[in-house]
């Protein structure tokens, strides 16, 4: 197939060049058929190119019939609003996977989905539908223009401060890229795909700074221009060229032009090489399929010379195993210390022991932040309110204390197993003694969990009332507050009602969401590099040997 269309380009590019229109007299006749011209037109390419003229003749109606059924697919629909999609199924449908739907284009991504559910007498949740490599969303309305027919670390292992408005999308986007990732190591490229296009529309909600610092957003391109060449996606080739385009404008940024940056971090550039080695064969299948034979020699020479530089020897693999080291952090280490295995060996366990360092300083980071959590606890807050004070006061504990009293609002946030407490007379007579309303001093201590020092605090603080923020949705406050009418009570409790089983639903779904993006991320932080290579060298050898076949034919 990727010969038919390295021939097909290579023939669209003269007849542009040579401005032939074979949808046109004398190639098309008035009733579409062909006319005696294409004979005489193939006889003169195959000649041209050394091709045989049967193949060339072949290719040359394929081109016409398609530009006729185009044509014909733009009148019908400027003048009736209906236009014809080519729809391409995944290899999970056991049907004929090519078919064709007329529908009308002023529809949602939803209803067209809906549609093609019908037309493969399947579920519309079992669909996802991508176009040009983007995922279609569900609301907007089709373009017909654009159809046709955690924690996060960077290079060295130390984690990133994400903005929080960017950090779901970037958690979601990197648990999706691995879970596609998971499914490329199986080979199941369409389900692949699917999951990459999602990953790459949450990657672009982040911020260019943020893509810069890490190489994943790199990475997920070169992934899904693999896809596209595993599934022969040869309808995709201009959006693999804007995927392979971006990969390397964002590996030169991350890793500086010729990777000196990547040479300070980590001392080598071994182990990342194998990305490039993808990057210019995918360049070098890309400029093949396009008809440039030239630049995808250059390409897959490029990818070929960095093969046998990153080939790693079984028995050096096998010495380093013997040591107690894995598999594949003896691949990763030969190719970072050019295949020198005592050099590898100790690269091995500076890493272990660079990991083991940073492990136990962000223990240390968590064990001090949960200590401050219990102190505040400890003086009668919630661990909640506790938590999300010391995240305000950059677990400063002194500050975090001096933010739960300048912001009573925080007190609402009660711990679930604490939200119903018992108060003691005792406790509510010592601050009726004191000069507060007794309502108000039980809610008071209600909310501080009975302490009564804080509750005293506040009480005094606030002159004996109690701010309306400061009361958590599960109290009984009646405390210097107006008597709702039942009618507004109704509706607030069925609001907070709502509300509560909205955030239940929106915690179980994060929950749920985070174990699934655990099950799939690998144990070593650089499995993405750990190619065996094998499938890369079967591609470098297929295409070199059909650019070699062609160059010999136009010769």
């Amino acid at each position: 197939m990727a010969q038919e269309e390295h021939l097909q380009s290579k023939l669209i590019n003269i007849l542009r060049i040579e401005g032939v229109h074979l949808w046109s007299p004398p190639y098309t006749s008035n009733n579409n058929e062909a006319g005696p011209a294409v004979k005489e037109l193939a006889e003169r390419l195959a000649s041209k190119l050394g091709h045989d003229f049967i193949e060339v003749e072949k290719k040359l109606e394929e081109i016409r019939v398609n530009s006729v059924q185009r044509g014909e697919a733009k009148r019908i629909y400027k003048s009736t609003g209906v236009g014809v999609l080519i729809v391409i199924l995944s290899s999970g449908f056991k049907q004929d996977r090519k078919k064709t739907l007329s529908t009308e284009m002023n529809i949602t991504g939803k209803q067209l989905i809906s549609k093609i559910a019908e037309l493969c007498n399947t579920k519309e949740s079992c669909i996802k539908l991508t176009v040009n490599g983007r995922l279609v969303n569900l609301e907007e309305y089709v373009d017909p223009d654009i159809i046709p027919c955690l924690e996060i670390a960077d290079q060295t292992g130390k984690p990133i401060k994400i903005p929080p408005d960017q950090k779901k999308a970037l958690v979601l986007a990197m648990g999706l890229h691995e879970k596609g990732r998971s499914l490329l190591k199986r080979k199941q490229y369409d389900m692949a795909l699917l999951l990459l296009v999602e990953a790459d529309e949450h990657f672009c909600k982040c911020g260019e700074d943020l893509l810069n610092t890490v190489d994943n957003y790199a990475v997920l391109q070169l992934d899904i221009v693999w896809c596209y060449v595993q599934q022969e996606q040869l309808s995709a080739l201009e959006d693999a060229e804007k995927k392979l385009k971006r990969c390397k404008e964002c590996f030169e940024k991350c890793y500086g032009t010729g990777q000196e940056r990547l040479f300070n971090i980590k001392g080598s550039s071994g182990s990342e090489k194998v990305l490039f080695l993808r990057l210019h064969l995918l360049y070098g299948i890309l400029h093949y399929l396009k008809g440039d034979g030239n630049r995808s020699y250059t390409d897959i020479r490029k990818a070929e010379e960095l093969y046998r530089e990153l080939y790693v020897d079984n028995s050096s693999v096998t010495i380093l195993t013997e040591l107690g080291y894995t598999e594949q952090e003896a691949r990763l280490a030969l190719r970072a210390c050019d295949g020198d295995v005592n050099n590898a060996a100790e690269h091995i366990q500076r890493r272990r022991e660079e990991k083991a360092a940073i492990k136990h300083e962000e223990r240390e980071k968590r064990r001090h932040r949960n200590d401050a959590i219990n102190t505040l606890a400890g003086m009668g807050f919630s661990k909640h309110a506790a938590a999300v004070a010391l995240s305000r006061a950059n677990g400063d504990l002194d500050k975090a204390f001096q933010v739960l009293l300048d912001n009573p609002d925080l007190l609402a946030l009660a711990d679930p197993e604490t939200s119903t407490v018992s108060v003691s007379p005792e406790s509510i007579e010592k601050l009726v003694y004191l000069g507060f309303d007794c309502s108000t001093a039980e809610s008071a201590l209600r909310q501080f969990r009975g302490n009564i020092h804080l509750a005293t605090q506040y009480l005094a603080r606030y002159r004996g009332n109690l701010p309306s923020g400061l009361f958590s949705p599960s109290m009984d406050h009646t405390a210097s507050m107006e008597p709702a009418s039942s009618e507004n009570s109704h509706d607030s409790a069925a609001a907070a009602e709502s509300s509560s089983h909205a955030s239940e639903e929106s915690d179980l779904m994060d929950t749920e969401l985070v174990e699934e993006i655990i099950a799939d991320i690998p144990e070593h932080e650089e499995d993405y590099l750990d190619l065996t290579l094998e499938e890369e060298a079967e591609l470098i050898a297929k295409y070199k040997s059909y650019i070699e076949n062609s160059q010999t034919a136009g010769t």
